[in-house]
């Protein structure tokens, strides 16, 4: 099932897998320390997916099986890097700040939309898969989204060049031109 050209699975994982690349670079040089025993239930829980739904296909399918093994730990880095910078915080923030746990919730549904969806894929039943994957997957692409606006905000808003005269002066301006 998992090499059905139609359905674009393959594809999907492989262009997911470039989106998790660039979302990694948003916030990993913040991350002080890795937290872990989220490490190990990240392994745990991925090795049992993984294995699941991967131990036949790997010999049978090795190319389309090896892109979602891939795409697989990128997203699980993701769980692990964002959990680890609200868990631990890092040079930059500090521990359980509320645009972290955002993110960190946000790559958590991710990976329980993604595992739903890999593990229905390969034909074992999950109970309304396609409303727990498609509302999963929407919910954690808000709290992401959120998550890294509200660092962004924060960030500019504490950086010096945010404080200079001509930031405030144009800020002032702007201000006044959207309030007539």
């Amino acid at each position: 099932m998992i090499t059905r050209p139609n359905d674009g699975l393959i594809l999907g994982a492989a262009c997911f897998a470039i989106g998790h690349i660039f979302y990694l670079l948003t916030f990993t040089y913040r991350i002080g320390n890795l937290c872990i025993p989220l490490l190990f239930m990240i392994i745990l829980i991925s090795f049992i997916i993984l294995y699941v739904t991967f131990a036949l296909l790997l010999i049978v399918h090795p190319i389309a099986s090896t892109i979602m093994i891939i795409y697989s730990f990128l997203l699980s880095m993701c769980v692990l890097f964002s959990g680890s910078l609200y868990i631990c915080g890092g040079p930059y923030d500090q521990q359980r700040q509320f645009n972290n746990l955002l993110r960190f919730l946000g790559f958590l549904l991710f990976y329980l939309s993604d595992s739903a969806l890999i593990i229905h894929h390969v034909g074992i039943a999950v109970p309304v898969a396609e409303k727990l994957i498609l509302s999963t997957y929407f919910i954690a692409q808000y709290l992401i989204l959120c998550g890294s606006s509200l660092s962004s905000s924060s960030s500019l808003s504490l950086s010096s060049s945010s404080l200079s005269p001509s930031h405030c002066y144009r800020s002032y301006h702007l201000h006044q031109k959207a309030d007539k």
